[in-house]
């Protein structure tokens, strides 16, 4: 009768620590995980791992490692080298399955691989989660395999074999959902991504993205990248670059998050000669936080919220079409809210005369083109814009201090300081007149003011109550000066 009784209370304890675990986001990983803390252990584990010690790889060339979860309770695994090839599931640190990877920092690491579908010094694609998770000091160097698009990214790549992969085809928001993890409160400083796509002259588009978090992802929150170097090569009409400084493209949301200090390259730079002397050119889409968003369809709250870029230099080489922006390059069914975008510079090249139809060259301190989409309480100064050529259509290039927006999108409570222009169609605000625009303001007329906005002075742009009434700012995150203009701090949050 003892026995049983104490038997009971075992049973009884156990399924008391397991619920308490699984409530507390513990569970089986925290009582069960195999602890590891040298090279040895790392390379040999399997299921749910935690990390006790720093790890130096000692720059051997490692293959991915299957965990079921990882802990890294913030420790280092530093300096390996990884190849991968093909259309395999080897071009990260951790398999697609591996569902949930925290606290830990990625260091002196280098990732290479040929014609492959996805690289990414952490993971390359599926769900789960990823938090707290660093990577400093890295290079990730991919070319992309034929007839599929390429996914690289810092963290996380986004979709990772033939069968998530879809191209664009032509329509926004026409890839697949493959993007699912979660990527909370990480980071991306000093890293270098190069990834080249190949040549293909079938007809058929299947595109290459590149961000310093994620190539990929729906949805990120509370992370950041800096001083990182990220370049987009097209070889082909048909292959479409998209650069963000935190991510390449979502169908989801970005919130909290910002880019500093990075340098931003996306080259299209193809072009054919066609039948009457036209020609066949690319396009590219470059971001200071991301290069497109598209929801897959309307039940999908998109919006990119409490975002900044500061201090990169956005670069967009394109014959054709090309879209750049401080927070975007293209945004499409979409809300942005209470971000901003200054000291970058942008600059646009490569342009190809001689178009068969009108290419749309689109420059905006904030956003490069908004489509059907809600843009407020957000802001753009001391940005440099240039369009570095000579183009014969003036409607074919347009620079705006703060969007180029379709009409009907709506932009309120929004306003630019202090942003130089060389392009052939300027506007302070918006270069063309949307009737969907409320409430802006800008501190000058000199680029063009074709929307009416009410004109401010610069000493408006340091008065808080001012400032923040009128762009309708909100949230514990903004920080007022009487030197500068308002700035989101998430330093304490």
């Amino acid at each position: 009768m003892r026995i049983k009784v104490f038997v009971a209370l075992l049973i009884n304890m156990f399924m008391a620590i397991f619920v308490m675990g699984a409530f507390t986001g513990c569970g089986i990983t925290t009582i069960f995980a195999k602890k590891i803390s040298n090279f040895d252990e790392l390379m040999s584990a399997s299921g749910d791992v935690i990390l006790t010690a720093d790890i130096d790889c000692n720059f051997q060339t490692i293959s991915t490692r299957k965990f079921s979860t990882f802990d890294g309770q913030g420790h280092k695994i530093k300096n390996f080298v990884l190849t991968a090839s093909g259309s395999t599931n080897d071009g990260a640190f951790f398999s697609p399955s591996t569902s949930l990877i925290k606290n830990v920092t990625f260091e002196g690491v280098t990732i290479s691989g040929e014609k492959v579908l996805a690289l990414s010094i952490v993971k390359i694609g599926g769900g789960g989660k990823i938090e707290n998770v660093h990577v400093r000091n890295s290079t990730i160097t991919a070319t992309q395999s034929n007839y599929y698009p390429c996914y690289v990214g810092g963290i996380y790549s986004g979709a990772y074999n033939a069968g998530t992969h879809k191209s664009f085809v032509g329509t926004l928001g026409d890839h697949d959902t493959s993007y699912g993890a979660i990527i909370e409160n990480c980071s991306a400083e000093n890293i270098t991504i190069e990834i080249t796509g190949y040549s293909n002259f079938s007809g058929t588009s299947y595109e290459i993205f590149a961000g310093a978090i994620a190539a990929a992802c729906n949805t990120v929150n509370g992370c950041y990248s800096k001083d990182c170097s990220i370049t987009a090569t097209s070889q082909s009409i048909y292959s479409y670059p998209y650069v963000g400084g935190i991510v390449g493209y979502t169908q989801g949301s970005i919130t909290n998050s910002y880019a500093e200090d990075n340098e931003l390259i996306a080259s299209a730079t193809y072009y054919s000669k066609g039948a009457f002397s036209y020609y066949s050119t690319s396009k590219a889409y470059i971001g200071g936080i991301v290069g497109c968003t598209a929801p897959k369809d309307s039940s999908i709250n998109t919006k990119v919220q409490y975002c900044y870029s500061e201090g990169n230099n956005i670069t967009a080489k394109s014959t054709g079409d090309l879209f750049a922006g401080g927070i975007a390059g293209r945004v499409n069914k979409i809300q942005v809210s209470q971000c901003y975008a200054n000291d970058n510079i942008f600059t646009a090249t490569s342009y190809a005369d001689g178009n068969a139809n009108n290419v749309s060259r689109n420059l905006g301190g904030l956003i490069g083109y908004a489509g059907s989409s809600s843009i407020a309480s957000s802001f753009t100064y001391n940005n440099q814009i240039t369009e570095n050529c000579t183009i014969t259509k003036t409607n074919d290039s347009r620079a705006g201090g703060l969007i180029i927006a379709s009409d009907d999108t709506s932009v309120n409570c929004c306003g630019t300081f202090n942003n130089k222009m060389s392009c052939p169609q300027t506007d302070e605000l918006c270069p063309r007149t949307i009737t969907g625009i409320f409430d802006c303001i800008v501190t000058s007329e000199q680029n063009g003011n074709v929307n009416g906005c009410e004109v401010v002075s610069e000493d408006f742009w340091m008065t808080e109550d001012s400032i923040k009434n009128k762009l309708k700012l909100g949230g514990s995150y903004w920080r007022y000066s009487s030197t500068n203009p308002p700035k989101l701090d998430f330093s304490n949050n």
